[in-house]
């Protein structure tokens, strides 16, 4: 999501910061539990190469049923662009997604610390 956020300029609300193994948000994490919870994802965890844990979430049939009315109601076109920017991250190593993640975060943080510096 963070990679989604400041690469692709997706739309998120969600605040990312340093963690453990990469960005990390609150926010994201709380909603994917009440997604959860709700039983339109589910969690499954898996280990890495590396052995570091992995959370892979996936739409139980309940919200593929719910995407599917969300998809209703937005243009192709976006959905497409979208779809394409996310296969791209699904194909990668999960390791190359934290090192560019943590990269990315990096640069997002410096770019507002250094435009709060400008404004004082």
């Amino acid at each position: 999501m963070c990679i989604s956020k400041y690469k692709y300029n997706l739309p998120f609300p969600f605040e990312f910061y340093p963690y453990f193994y990469g960005p990390y948000s609150e926010q994201l994490q709380d909603i994917l539990d009440i997604l959860v919870s709700a039983k339109i994802l589910e969690e499954k965890i898996e280990l890495t190469p590396s052995g570091n844990i992995k959370y892979v979430y996936s739409l139980t049939e309940t919200g593929k049923n719910l995407a599917n009315m969300i998809k209703g109601q937005l243009d192709d076109k976006t959905i497409l662009e979208n779809l394409n920017k996310v296969k791209e991250l699904k194909e990668r190593e999960i390791e190359d997604l934290v090192k560019e993640a943590k990269t990315i975060l990096l640069k997002a943080l410096n770019e507002h610390t250094n435009s709060l510096s400008q404004n004082n």
